[in-house]
């Protein structure tokens, strides 16, 4: 018994004698492509009208505040109100564009703009311009997904003109 207890305390002292590694940090440029590219898979889709394809965009636990639409929670909510909205309007246009990432540790917060122009059958196409703010995070396959959403509608702007 004390030799294995010796043994034990020879590994534990080597343990706590290794300097820690620590996981480099990550490129925050490299941060930004990889988020630049679910907006710009997000925006395909809006225009594509694929529900499906914008809700796996998104992680099951996803909550989503947007001008106009009741507060979304989870991702099942999420491609049914998504579907429900492109039944009604055709995204012409879709852009998203960041104006502000910071990472926070295993998250990525995000702020940014968009603009979108929308048609609705029988109806002139729509500007709608707005701000946002996003959390990201990895999903298992390290894959970036949307899990936190808060898009406004910019009163600031005219909302109705006709696209370019």
């Amino acid at each position: 018994m004390p030799r294995r207890l010796t043994v034990g305390a020879v590994v534990l002292g080597f343990a706590c004698a290794s300097p820690q590694r620590e996981s480099p940090a990550p490129d925050l440029a490299v941060v930004r492509a990889q988020i630049d590219s679910v907006w710009t898979k997000y925006s395909a889709a809006a225009v594509a009208g694929d529900a499906d394809a914008i809700a796996r965009l998104y992680a099951d636990s996803a909550y989503v505040v947007e001008s106009g639409l009741p507060t979304i929670r989870g991702n099942t909510a999420l491609r049914s109100v998504v579907k429900e909205v492109l039944g009604g309007v055709h995204f012409l246009e879709s852009s998203i564009r960041p104006e502000m990432t910071e990472l926070a540790g295993d998250r990525v917060l995000q702020f940014g703009a968009y603009r979108d122009v929308l048609q609705s059958t029988g109806k002139p196409a729509e500007v709608v311009v707005g701000r946002y703010a996003a959390v990201l995070v990895r999903d298992s396959t390290s894959a970036w997904r949307v899990s936190r959403l808060i898009a406004v509608a910019d009163s600031t702007v005219p909302q109705i003109a006709k696209s370019k």
